[in-house]
């Protein structure tokens, strides 16, 4: 299950393009970073 997590921002990452790249601080705000 995908829940709707958003950045500090307030922008829900599914409005985000597709073709741009997270930042890494966006991908660190969401816990996608590998460890």
């Amino acid at each position: 299950m995908t829940r709707t997590r958003r950045s500090e921002s307030g922008v829900p990452l599914e409005s985000l393009p597709v073709e741009r790249p997270y930042s890494l601080e966006q991908l660190r705000d969401h816990d996608w970073m590998p460890e």
